[in-house]
């Protein structure tokens, strides 16, 4: 097997595994977390999950024509940082390399020029089609969702107010492609505003303003595409540079909160969430996990030889230090986060919650039950499994 059908067949993987982690998230009676709600989240992780899917598909057509890309085999199995930041950069480069290009008319009647002369298939033309191909699907997903970039700025979707203290609190979302795991990171956040200036609806008014259309654009059809940044504008700035530089996936997520809440006087986290996409196993491909692999290995179609894992991890604050006055100094009220210390994973995550998901395919997960070893293979994992074009729940 040459090194691009190795390529292609895993791109081919992942993509099918993205497409029906879409699938998962929008089917709310049968979604990856069961009955509880999670409307919001689902929202931005559908979005965020067709950019990643405009990525994968920009990679499998880059793959036709360029043999050489970098993958974690050994622990995310997704592509590393740098492949991500080439693909970017591609984006934006798209229309120009477009324009250098061979016209796709004038290659195609080479290729058939070619085949008829020496009765060989066009390679070279080939692979000057495939680039074409993958610049004009980058050109294409720029002007709709775009591609899963290496960071994206927070964006806030929803605004109300604590009626018991009357703030306004705000949710907030993010991501980043960790450059350290290779994974790719989705947060979402819930935080109350104390500043005077938000105070009395200006926050609303802020936020209402920067979701008005301008004149003649029809309204937005997503809420989940927000509004830059926050509408506490004093901070907006600050707090985007704080969550790109503070959204590791080696940070616990009390490490992230707590730092916020330290370095933001007003901005109190009331929940913060983190979805962690990965790893992914691909039979025949990835080498992390001997087990997984071995069972994924036996299974008759490499279209059904994946599984693609995630995780949920979420910190919410149990209650709120009140702030003191004293003649000299103030300090501002400290969240006080739950931490589940009857989970051990909860106390080694430092989190107050945490689930964990695998999405399969049928013919994939009968392999693993034939083997014996499911508990051992999805013991904690809460399993969605692909069957045909549907998503059936684990009993």
């Amino acid at each position: 097997m040459t090194a691009q059908t190795v390529l292609i067949r895993y791109f081919n993987a992942l993509k099918a595994a993205i497409v029906f982690l879409e699938r998962a998230v929008v089917a709310r009676d049968q979604g990856p977390w069961g009955a509880r709600p999670h409307d919001i989240l689902g929202a931005v992780m559908s979005a965020n999950l067709a950019r990643l899917e405009n990525a994968t598909s920009a990679f499998a057509l880059q793959a036709r024509y360029q043999d050489r890309f970098r993958i974690d085999l050994q622990e995310s199995g997704f592509p590393v940082l740098q492949e991500i930041m080439a693909l970017a950069e591609a984006e934006q480069q798209a229309s120009a390399r477009l324009e250098a290009l061979a016209d796709p008319t004038a290659i195609k009647r080479k290729m058939v020029d070619q085949m008829l002369a020496s009765r060989n298939k066009p390679h070279a033309l080939q692979k000057q089609m495939a680039e074409r191909l993958f610049y004009q699907e980058l050109r294409r997903t720029a002007a709709a969702d775009g591609i899963f970039p290496a960071f994206t700025a927070p964006k806030t979707i929803r605004l109300s107010s604590n009626p018991k203290n009357g703030r306004p609190y705000y949710v907030v979302y993010w991501s980043v492609y960790d450059g350290t795991a290779n994974l790719p990171l989705l947060y979402t956040l819930v935080v109350e505003d104390s500043a005077a200036s938000v105070a009395d609806g200006r926050a609303e008014a802020v936020f209402e303003a920067a979701m008005r259309p301008p004149a003649g654009k029809p309204l937005r059809a997503r809420a989940e595409q927000g509004m830059e940044g926050l509408p506490n504008t004093a901070v907006s700035k600050a707090f985007s540079g704080f969550v790109e530089a503070n959204s590791a996936y080696s940070l616990t997520l009390t490490t992230i909160a707590t730092a916020m809440d330290q370095q933001f006087d007003a901005l109190h986290p009331k929940q913060l969430r983190r979805f962690v996409l990965g790893p992914f196993y691909a039979g025949g491909i990835t080498t992390h996990n001997e087990l997984m692999q071995g069972l994924l290995d036996k299974v008759d179609a490499s279209a059904d030889s994946w599984v693609l894992t995630w995780t949920m991890q979420e910190l919410f604050s149990e209650s709120e230090k009140p702030g003191q006055r004293r003649f000299w100094s103030q300090s501002p009220p400290q969240q006080i986060f739950y931490i589940n210390t009857d989970d051990i994973d909860c106390v080694q995550q430092g989190v107050s919650a945490v689930e964990y998901h695998a999405l399969i395919p049928h013919a994939a997960y009968q392999a693993v039950y034939a083997s014996g070893q499911a508990a051992e293979v999805f013991g904690r994992y809460q399993c969605s499994i692909v069957s045909e074009d549907d998503i059936i729940r684990q009993i």
